[in-house]
């Protein structure tokens, strides 16, 4: 499943070197920069390659069985897979993703340079709060005052156990992270709704302990930086190397192995953000330019896309939905006509289907209602 960035380069260049015959697919939406980048990677390796697009209704017509076969534990919207499940079916046995290699490998979230600034007994404390992050201003629209009390003190409590479980096995960076998760499935359904990182617990679920161990054995020399990441490219297919990758510091903005991306590249791509921004709020969601840096347009499909639109407003109006006493129902239309504008919540409205998909599948006990064939154990 290539992308464009360095981790799935790294399997598909490692798997043509070792002499074994793949194929590579990218999902994406409309002519974007992952899918160029995907489509340079695989000519350079001469193995066949599908562009798989994501339909804009593709939530709408199946997000409930993706989060069903997933027990809530991905974000809807980052289901892209959905689509092309039964493509995908039919042309593999298996398949390899690079996704979240970097922190294995590179030790890319907290370099060592920034932690010995800090005295060993803060140090967790701020690499908590790092991971953590910031409760979203945009997310405290759409709850109920009761709920939103609990969630921030839920939220305050997880991570001040982070914090003390930090370094409790090798380097203190996302490796600790991938430990914990793995230790216990935890950030999930909470995590979700309040934007608590979850992407190690949901994608990576299953792990190799000594695997893990021997990467954290390796110097942090070695690591930072992704460079033996960066080797294992040269080593299997050098003109990898030479392709632009997306940067793992500024999404979606390509760069090279070795560079990080240029200030221009950075600034063309903030103007065209607001550019997008201004031209939306202007015509009050009635225009509506596609991000085609981006392989998902949410922000775009939710203004043009009625299904959507629908199944969005469907799920988080519902008075089952707004009975449970988490959303507030004039929050909830506040933050849909901020979508309909602006273009850049779709994030928090997934989140909040999530959840309640997960209340509903695991609270009420339903099944999904979709008219999708599910092969129920």
């Amino acid at each position: 499943m290539l992308s464009g960035g360095l981790d799935s380069r790294v399997i598909a260049a490692s798997a043509v070197a070792a002499g074994r015959d793949i194929v590579s697919f990218n999902l994406g939406a409309g002519r974007n920069v992952e899918g160029r980048l995907a489509r340079r990677v695989a000519e350079s390796l001469g193995i066949e390659h599908h562009e798989l697009p994501i339909p804009s209704d593709y939530l709408a017509t199946c997000g409930e069985k993706g989060l069903w076969y997933t027990d809530a534990m991905f974000v809807c919207s980052h289901l892209h897979w959905l689509a092309q499940v039964d493509y995908l079916e039919s042309k593999v046995h298996f398949m390899l993703s690079g996704y979240l290699g970097g922190f294995l490998w590179g030790g890319v979230f907290l370099n060592q340079a920034h932690l010995d600034e800090v005295p060993k007994a803060i140090q967790g404390k701020l690499i908590s709060q790092h991971l953590v992050g910031e409760f979203s201003p945009f997310l405290e629209i759409g709850l109920t005052p009761s709920f939103l009390r609990t969630l921030k003190s839920l939220l305050e409590d997880s991570k001040s156990e982070l914090a003390g479980s930090i370094g409790n096995r090798g380097f203190g960076n996302e490796l600790d992270r991938a430990y914990l998760s793995m230790d216990e499935r935890r950030f999930t359904n909470i995590g979700n709704i309040g934007m608590l990182g979850t992407i190690v617990d949901v994608k990576y679920p299953f792990g190799d302990y000594e695997l893990l161990d021997f990467y954290a054995k390796l110097p942090v020399s070695w690591r930072s930086g992704c460079k033996i990441y960066k080797a294992m490219v040269r080593s299997a297919i050098g003109e990898l190397a030479e392709i632009p990758c997306i940067s793992a510091n500024t999404k979606f903005v390509p760069t090279t192995l070795n560079s990080e991306p240029s200030r221009t590249r950075i600034f063309s791509r903030r103007v065209m953000a607001q550019i997008r921004f201004l031209i939306g709020r202007l015509s009050y969601g009635h225009v509506s330019i596609p991000d085609r840096s981006t392989y998902v347009h949410y922000g775009h499909w939710y203004r043009t896309d009625r299904s959507l639109r629908h199944w969005v407003k469907s799920v988080l109006l519902d008075e089952r939905t707004l009975g449970r006493g988490y959303y507030d129902r004039e929050g909830v239309k506040k933050l849909l006509r901020l979508q309909l504008t602006r273009g850049y919540l779709f994030d928090i409205l997934a989140r909040m289907i999530t959840f309640e998909y997960w209340n509903r599948f695991f609270i009420d006990g339903n099944k999904p209602l979709c008219s999708l064939e599910m092969n129920d154990p």
